[in-house]
């Protein structure tokens, strides 16, 4: 037992148990010190000490510390593995009869009575009969099947039960002509089971027999199941398929020729986005237009990397792999690592389609991968999958929304063309609430589907409110945008989730590293890395020039989960760092571009990491970048009812005036004014502005923005309210007392 064991310790209670079963004598941890001790004795005298082995004690237990190679049962699993590593069947052959010459007899016959016999060795022993059975099968893929009629009759008589044994002898005497002693093995078998146990032979007993019936061509092909039986385990086409255009025809070229050429195209191919945009149905659609490319057919996991269950473990998923293509459960190995070189094995001289949906990440994947193969992997993630792409050469396809254009198609399509065309700017609307993706306008348009009477409008309104998400839940479904969004956010750590819901406050647009730093008051080196994560995670999109940003509706969504899980102090304090990182910024890049305009001003303090600007160039640079989402955070103030938010708002506008100014020639009076008054009407929608007319570009700098101070005073009052300090009377300024606050800051 200790030698079965070797290097293990086996506690004392457990060499009591199988010595004694239930009822062990009362010295019976006497008696197992004496055994012990003459096992000590007798390594000793065999010279056996001299090799480093050595039977020690650890605690209550005892363990044989010794080379595994130097026990026959180990030697065997050890030669067995090596086997299955085998590329070719002559040299499996080789290993297999190797280990199983080590056998002579039952596993310790004479060495202990029948009872400890079959506790300790029934594993070993029925991996014996199964190493037994991959010798005869690969002797008979290599056309053997002469030789091995006689071992295979002998095995099946022992082994009557054993499904195995009757395959491969009804395989080797058809190819030896002796179809019908094959159809008389499979009778024998069949009526044991039915008669002893009231149970039906296999089904790859079932098909071999069906398959010699017709006298199927593969069968004396050295193949092991019949030619016609290919798997088809594609879930089903999305009808009506949209877009993509682009993305299937990267899949087409890299698809691995099939005419015996060298080929450098990639095995596997890695499809990466984000939730809801459609990565599954492009890898199923293309599967089915490219099938019959692919004659041994197709294979399907879902992996549930990210899913409301435990993601698949890589072992269960090749033992479904396996099974797909006809390997037995019984012959799938325990192991990982020997059941990926199986997998590998079989997959080498198969031409097929496997798609890997749903994966974690590239470790969750690389065990699935088949080696050197004719066929295609496809692989879905909303992780990047940069691992397969550096180290196994994956090719990469990334999915993005759909174009506008193909968003208001599939819209037809699903709720018809009269009613798109009817409401065609209400139909854009809604293509744009839900982002374009794939998953967001199916539902929306299932839901409008469901409601008949509903026009196109009234839906893109309910979509606008501020728990518009629910309006893209179907009832009973795990398939909806929130849901979707869940599965990624979820498996996020703590800080991730906080950057992510920081990303929710300001509404559109996207926010610089600086920006992002400022409003978390965290070194921007780290938040650098942790936007980088999301990313990749496809749960915020990467901008030009180091920004990053949420489409609408993951802004809508993390803005739900920073109302959710962020307090009210929390949320305004992040606002307020990035008001003051705003104003301080542009007060430095004004000051550089138009000293003039602000030298009565004092200087704004510096706030938060350095804006990163030199010079005037760079100063413009800054503001131009920046401005919309100033803009945005001005909006976002005056929600918040907050007297500090609202001065810090008004202040930012105020610095902003003299560069709108300067820069108008850029563009038309009435579009840089819309730019101001979008920044300042922040709570009064749709009231009509009257803008100052073309005179004022001849007016000073100065006579500009107390223009637009005086424009903007009874926006601001109504807007801001009671936030203003002295509540809302106070917040009534006149045009120069106004002016005059702007001034002081």
């Amino acid at each position: 037992m200790l030698a079965l064991e070797a290097n293990k310790a086996v506690p004392v209670s457990r060499l009591t148990e199988v010595l004694w079963g239930d009822s062990p004598p009362q010295s019976a941890r006497r008696i197992v010190q004496a055994y012990i001790s003459r096992l000590r004795a007798a390594l000793s005298g065999a010279g056996a000490t001299g090799d480093g082995t050595a039977l020690v004690r650890s605690g209550s237990a005892y363990l044989l510390v010794t080379d595994p190679a130097c026990v026959d049962a180990h030697r065997f699993r050890f030669l067995v593995e090596d086997a299955r590593l085998s590329a070719d069947d002559a040299g499996k052959v080789t290993k297999l009869r190797e280990a199983l010459a080590l056998w002579q007899g039952p596993a310790l016959a004479d060495a202990a009575p029948d009872d400890v016999r079959q506790s300790l060795c029934k594993g070993l022993e029925e991996m014996r009969l199964m190493v037994l059975e991959d010798l005869l099968e690969a002797r008979l893929r290599l056309g053997q099947h002469m030789e091995i009629i006689d071992e295979l009759t002998d095995l099946t008589a022992r082994c009557p039960r054993r499904p195995r044994p009757t395959q491969l002898l009804m395989l080797a005497l058809y190819r030896a002509g002796r179809a019908s002693d094959a159809l008389t093995a499979f009778r024998l078998l069949r009526d044991r089971l039915e008669r002893e146990m009231g149970l039906d032979p296999p089904l790859e007993l079932a098909s071999l027999q069906v398959a010699i019936l017709r006298g199927d061509p593969g069968l004396s092909a050295g193949r092991l199941r019949p030619a016609h039986q290919s798997p088809a385990q594609l879930p089903g086409d999305i009808g009506g398929y949209v877009g993509r255009a682009a993305d299937l025809a990267a899949l087409d070229g890299f698809v691995p020729r099939h005419d015996g050429q060298a080929d450098s195209s990639p095995a596997v191919i890695a499809i990466i986005g984000g939730a809801g945009v459609g990565k599954t149905a492009l890898a199923v659609h293309w599967a089915h237009l490219a099938a019959d490319e692919f004659p041994d057919g197709q294979l399907y996991v879902d992996l549930h990397g990210y899913s409301a269950i435990a993601p698949v473990p890589p072992l269960d998923a090749l033992t479904a792999l396996l099974h797909g293509i006809g390997v037995p459960a019984a012959r799938i190995p325990p192991d990982e690592r020997l059941a990926a070189a199986m997998y590998r094995s079989a997959m080498s001289t198969r031409r097929m389609i496997v798609v890997l949906d749903n994966a974690r990440g590239s470790e969750h994947v690389r065990a699935l991968l088949p080696g050197r193969s004719r066929s295609v992997t496809l692989i879905t993630s909303r992780a990047g999958l940069t691992g397969l792409t550096a180290r196994e050469g994956a090719a990469r396809i990334s999915v993005r929304p759909l174009g506008a254009s193909e968003a208001l198609t599939l819209l037809a399509g699903m709720i018809g063309e009269d009613r798109v065309r009817g409401e065609a700017d209400a139909a854009a609307a809604l293509a744009g609430q839900c982002a374009c993706l794939p998953l967001a306008l199916r539902i929306a348009a299932a839901r409008l589907l469901a409601m008949p009477d509903t026009s196109i409008g009234d839906y893109v309104n309910e979509l606008a409110e501020e728990d518009g998400l629910a309006a893209l839940d179907l009832d009973g479904e795990s398939a909806s945008v929130r849901v979707a969004f869940d599965h990624s956010y979820l498996r996020l750590d703590s800080p991730l989730r906080r950057t992510f819901r920081l990303l929710g406050i300001l509404r559109g647009g996207s926010l610089s590293v600086p920006a992002m730093a400022a409003m978390s008051a965290r070194a921007p080196g780290q938040v650098r890395r942790e936007l980088d994560r999301l990313a990749d995670a496809h749960l915020i999109e990467r901008h030009p020039g180091t920004r990053f940003g949420l489409h609408d509706l993951l802004q809508r969504y993390a803005s739900a989960r920073s109302r959710a899980e962020d307090s009210t102090a929390d949320l305004r304090e992040a606002l307020k760092r990035l008001l003051r990182w705003y104003l301080s910024g542009t007060d430095r890049a004004v000051r550089l571009y138009s000293p003039f305009a602000v030298r009565q001003l004092p200087s704004v303090p510096s706030e938060g990491p350095d804006p990163g600007f030199r010079g005037t160039d760079g100063a413009v640079a800054w503001l131009e970048a920046e401005l919309p989402h100033m803009v945005a955070a001005v909006v976002r103030a005056a929600a918040e009812g907050d007297s500090e938010i609202a001065l810090l708002a008004v202040r930012l506008a105020g610095r902003l005036h003299p560069f709108l100014f300067h820069r108008s020639h850029l563009s038309s009076e009435a579009d840089y004014l819309r730019e101001l008054s979008v920044a300042l009407d922040v709570t009064v929608p749709g009231q009509a502005r009257k803008y100052p007319s073309q005179q004022h570009h001849n007016k000073s700098t100065t006579a500009v923005g107390y223009t637009a101070v005086q424009e903007s005073v009874p926006i601001l009052n109504a807007g801001f309210g009671g936030a203003l300090p002295g509540g809302p009377n106070s917040c009534v300024l006149s045009p120069a007392r106004a002016a005059r606050r702007l001034r002081r800051r």
